[in-house]
């Protein structure tokens, strides 16, 4: 970990830069749900680039580019860009994005002001320009909706999907048929196995002097091998890949392909690679699920070949039913810790909608794009990819009627580590324990969750420019202007547990409960203290005169000498990140995102 920490050593910015002109090479372009808006990666030539900003430009930048129509991979491009330094955590113990932008290799983001001056265009390899085609094909077939989802997930491009589309599918729980993961990877490799098992024992002489299943098994391992690398090869993918492909290898030597010691491998291998994903919420979650899901069915394996043992057809359409139910249900306990913890959030009717979706990924989805990489040989790959864009259609109308339904999604607050340790100590219990016992982790569970919800929550919540100011009242969060700092506000929002009708604005002039303002300043008396919210610094002396004031926040730096309030200015900030107020007793706990460990990826 020190080492590949530190062998890394990538460059961030360490300020914002307006204006910069920049000259570099396009390593990836992936075009947004507005076709002319890409988001690409750029590396950028520092000696041709602007000379001012040349000993602080990082090596790497993400970019927004809005006029991008021709902005493709291997374009070398002349831009006049606008790059921010990436930003740390937007609520205590929360997700750093300065840590991603290390590991990622990325030193900056930002935007490009108007169109891009294309210098060169370097040639595409054969996979990039059987991305291209591929992706071209399926919006000539299938409508944008659809397409965005297919294209997905044929190339692992998953920007062109609609904001609304994805809500739909994280409010249902369908969110990971999108997340190029262990069930893309093993349905296609199974795709592959199943078919070429099938036409082989159609075979006579090959059925019966060849052993059909071990070729099928080997060849099925290079289709899982092309298929995570051609997508993108993410953490999951990756862990999928090595497992299917042990898996294949164990059919290949007549032993079990289900077991932990598969997890272990994965997990060895990609963690001695890279293991900075230890901490990434894509490894977590994918090794959660996989785990808990071989525990139960390696424990119900006898159970379930009695079950299939002579089965009708009837029999056997209930038992995948419930197979499918007891999947979800698993899969879904397994993540639970991880889910909470990340988003906050849990899908009420997650197992009612992929019952009715999984079949259709299952069926038509996949298997359909195996054929749409076979029929790219001889061009009639658009058959295929009508096919899927059927079964993606259907999967989002059931997303979409999943999500309107009523309480479709539970909210909770934001919770620590240890309570993170309990609840996934209590879900393992539940997966490992007998009957009998089951009762005390179930038991540790319900004390677990009941406890995120009496944790303190922060009263007063102040972002790192000291424009946003939000007041939580236990049920309402207050925020001075609804149009400063979004991004921060809806992180506050779903750390708090809230939903976006929980949150009201500051009155413009007078009073709203606690809240009183005037044109200079807004007054918040809370049971617990009393805060000032300067809109401007010459209302300073005049809030200085009022003795009962604890605190005075104001984005500006603040000149005062005789002032008994303590006052969290721009000076008081520097370094400090986003401010967060516990009142208690007799004191008040201010908390910070920034500025707290010596990293190589925080500001120095």
């Amino acid at each position: 970990m020190c080492w590949r920490t530190s062998a890394l050593d990538t460059k961030l910015l360490s300020q914002d830069i307006k204006y910069v002109e920049l000259v570099g090479e396009v390593l990836s372009a992936q075009a947004d749900e507005k076709e002319s808006v890409k988001k690409v990666i750029l590396k950028i030539d520092v000696p041709l680039s602007e000379e001012k900003w040349r000993d602080i430009l990082p090596k790497r930048v993400s970019l927004t580019i809005r006029k991008a129509e021709d902005v493709h991979k291997g374009a070398v491009i002349r831009a006049l860009a606008n790059l921010r330094a990436p930003s740390g955590p937007f609520y205590p113990g929360g997700f750093s994005f300065q840590r991603k932008a290390y590991f990622d290799g990325i030193g900056a983001n930002g935007f490009v002001y108007g169109t891009p001056e294309i210098l060169e265009q370097k040639p595409l390899t054969k996979v990039a320009i059987l991305k291209e085609q591929m992706t071209d094909m399926v919006y000539s077939v299938l409508p944008k909706s659809e397409g965005a989802v297919v294209a997905a997930l044929l190339t692992g491009q998953r920007d062109a999907i609609s904001e609304e589309n994805w809500h739909y599918l994280r409010a249902s729980g369908l969110a990971h048929m999108l997340a190029i993961s262990g069930l893309h990877v093993g349905l296609f490799a199974g795709t592959v196995f199943f078919f070429l098992r099938l036409l082989m024992v159609c075979i006579p002489n090959a059925a019966l002097y060849l052993p059909v299943k071990k070729i099928a098994a080997f060849i099925a391992i290079f289709a899982a091998i092309g298929y995570t690398l051609f997508v993108g090869a993410g953490i999951p993918a990756v862990r999928a890949m090595m497992m299917t492909s042990l898996a294949l290898i164990a059919i290949m030597f007549d032993r079990s392909p289900f077991s932990l010691r598969l997890v272990s491998v994965a997990a060895f291998f990609i963690l001695l690679n890279r293991p900075e994903s230890l901490i990434s919420i894509s490894f977590q979650m994918s090794f959660a699920a996989v785990t808990g899901l071989i525990i139960f069915y390696d424990r119900m394996r006898g159970q379930i070949s009695q079950w299939y043992s002579h089965a009708s057809f009837l029999r056997k359409a209930l038992l995948y039913v419930g197979g499918v139910m007891a999947t979800t249900v698993i899969a879904t306990l397994s993540t639970l810790p991880l889910t909470l913890y990340y988003f906050h959030a849990l899908p009420t009717y997650t197992i009612l909608a992929n019952i009715q979706a999984m079949p259709i990924l299952s069926f038509i989805v996949m298997p359909s794009a195996v054929l749409v990489f076979v029929g790219m040989l001889f061009d009639i790959a658009h058959y295929p990819i009508w096919i899927m864009g059927k079964g993606v259609e259907i999967i989002l109308l059931i997303a979409k009627e999943t999500t309107e339904l009523p309480l479709s999604q539970l909210f909770m607050p934001a919770f620590g580590l240890p309570l993170l340790f309990c609840i996934m100590i209590s879900v393992l219990g539940i997966l490992i324990l007998k009957k009998r016992a089951l009762i005390l982790p179930v038991v540790a569970l319900a004390i677990c969750l009941l406890a995120t919800w009496i944790l303190p929550k922060p009263s007063f919540l102040l972002s790192d420019d000291g424009k946003l100011l939000g007041y939580y009242n236990g049920k309402i969060l207050s925020v001075s202007d609804k149009a400063s700092a979004r991004f921060a506000r809806q992180i506050w929002t779903e750390n708090l547990g809230l939903t976006q009708n929980d949150i009201a604005t500051f009155p413009k002039s007078g009073c709203k409960g606690a809240i009183c303002c005037s044109e200079d300043m807004c007054l918040i008396d809370d049971e617990q203290i009393k805060l000032a919210f300067l809109k401007n610094r010459y209302a300073l002396s005049e809030i200085c005169q009022d003795g009962k004031i604890d605190y005075i926040i104001s984005r500006f730096s603040l000149n005062a000498k005789n002032c008994r309030a303590r006052i969290l200015d721009s000076r008081y900030r520097e370094g400090k990140g986003h401010l967060f107020l516990y009142p208690e007793e007799k004191t008040v706990q201010i908390k910070q995102t920034d500025g707290q460990y010596d990293r190589p990826w925080t500001p120095q």
